[in-house]
């Protein structure tokens, strides 16, 4: 209410009430708004609201100045989320029980924008786990391929394990183990390098948006990401371990 006594007695509302011209921009106003309605063809008024803009009238005018007693939105600030969580609730508590002429119609840009940004992380999110998916599948597939290679490669030697009384399972833990410690070096290897740059990342968003130590590598995470690879990498080379084990001893001490 102080608001719009301010606004009309203001200087600018004072001198757009004595002249028929827009005190700003110096347009000439339209009569009023239903004599305006009134000569445009029935076809194009139906369309107004399509995108045709309505000449410029002094009731309007002096409506965006703040000078009318009947206020058609407010626009509320609040200094914090909380502070914006009381008038929320407020204005629900107002509208409980009401009837539509009477409830207090708002919108929350706050929560709105938010809705946005978590709409577009969660389909970026979405978009990232699907690389990391198949990231994850061609490498199961790598080292599947490159464990049979090097099983081919060693049939000689696994047909002089056997025929030095090697069991089937102690000649697929021989593959494992390799395999168990290309996870274990590339797993600690990948976490390094992660550390390694969160000091340039952080460095580079404090500088473009005044927010420190934004990059962090928990060190749960760090192990977990290690497990899994050496988890990835034992499932990835699992079915060239059994093929060498089934291997027959006789046919592996012939090959060359």
């Amino acid at each position: 209410q102080m608001f719009i006594e301010d606004a009309m007695k203001s200087e600018i509302v004072k001198a757009q009430k004595e002249l028929y011209v827009n005190i700003l921009t110096g347009e000439q106003f339209a009569s009023d708004l239903f004599n305006v309605l009134s000569v445009i063809p029935p076809d194009i008024t139906s369309r107004l609201i399509g995108g045709i803009t309505l000449p410029v009238t002094k009731r309007n005018t002096l409506q965006k100045l703040g000078a009318f007693e009947t206020p058609v939105s407010v626009v509320l600030y609040p200094k914090d989320f909380k502070s914006k969580q009381k008038v929320l609730d407020y204005l629900d508590a107002w509208n409980e029980g009401k009837s539509d002429e009477d409830r207090v119609i708002y919108i929350d840009l706050a929560s709105t924008i938010t809705g946005l940004l978590d709409g577009v992380l969660s389909a970026s999110t979405i978009v990232l786990l699907s690389f990391a998916m198949i990231s994850l599948a061609v490498s199961l597939i790598m080292i599947g391929i490159i464990t049979y290679i090097s099983v081919t490669e060693r049939t000689k030697e696994i047909g002089i394990l056997r025929a030095l009384g090697a069991r089937k399972i102690d000649v697929a833990r021989v593959f494992n183990a390799e395999n168990f410690i290309i996870g274990a070096f590339s797993g600690i290897f990948g976490v390094f390098i992660a550390s390694l740059l969160i000091l340039p990342v952080n460095s580079i968003i404090e500088r473009m948006t005044g927010l420190p130590d934004v990059a962090y590598l928990n060190p749960l995470f760090a192990l977990g990401l290690a497990a899994a690879s050496v988890i990835l990498t034992i499932l990835g080379g699992l079915i060239p371990a059994k093929m060498a084990a089934r291997k027959d001893p006789v046919e592996a001490l012939r090959s060359e």
